[in-house]
């Protein structure tokens, strides 16, 4: 069942893919999974799983990054498997937050994701929407404010590009042409979410970065 599944997903990116327009697939872990041996190890197969494809991996979990000598273990392990650091910069406090890493750990591509920084509904159940943990408007000092220039600059490799995602509906379009106009160079976004299914470990999002830079 679960080969026929990662099949079944990696048959929906082939369109993407023979088209030029598949740049990489976020995955994004869950806060359960953990940085220990079978978190690693789950990691690792999905790297393996995902073979040909370009992955850009989000942690949820502070072990991850729980201080400086396990972060540099963390990049050290995403740059063995030759994926993409996402930057996170979200509410700080909570079991599922992490640091913002401005790290990269691939010359082909940079990515900061902007959920936003509403602490009143970040992990709360009652929402009548998840989106609605990610309504936060960035100001624009906020904005300003990142040190994502050089971040950005790393991607020089062939097809290098900077990509920023927030989550939320029209602020994060307008968040997104903001950020570009600070940081300068080329930084595309877009305001999507992912997808998730039940206790998945996983949040898929392939229309996110199924996009390449020139192609939204």
């Amino acid at each position: 069942m679960i080969d026929e599944l990662w099949r079944r997903f990696i048959e929906a990116l082939a369109p993407l893919k023979q088209a030029g327009k598949l740049k990489a697939v976020h995955f994004q872990f869950a806060p359960w999974v953990l940085r220990n041996r079978a978190g690693q190890a789950h990691v690792r197969e999905c790297g393996e799983r995902m073979a040909g494809h370009l992955l850009a991996v989000e942690f949820r979990h502070q072990s991850w990054f729980e201080r400086a000598e396990v972060v540099k273990s963390t990049l050290d392990f995403e740059r063995e498997l030759g994926v993409v650091h996402v930057v996170v910069d979200g509410p700080q406090g909570f079991r599922n937050s992490v640091p913002t890493v401005w790290e990269q750990t691939s010359d082909e591509l940079a990515i900061l994701r902007l959920p936003g920084r509403n602490d009143a509904t970040w992990g709360q159940k009652w929402l009548s929407a998840a989106s609605d943990r990610f309504n936060y408007d960035y100001s624009e000092e906020e904005l300003a404010g990142f040190d994502a220039g050089d971040y950005r600059d790393g991607a020089e490799g062939e097809g290098g590009a900077g990509g920023v995602q927030q989550q939320y509906g029209g602020p994060g379009a307008k968040e997104c042409a903001e950020f570009d106009g600070f940081v300068g160079g080329d930084w595309w976004g877009l305001t999507f979410g992912g997808f998730a299914s039940g206790r998945c470990p996983l949040h898929l999002t392939p229309f996110f970065l199924g996009l390449s830079k020139g192609l939204v």
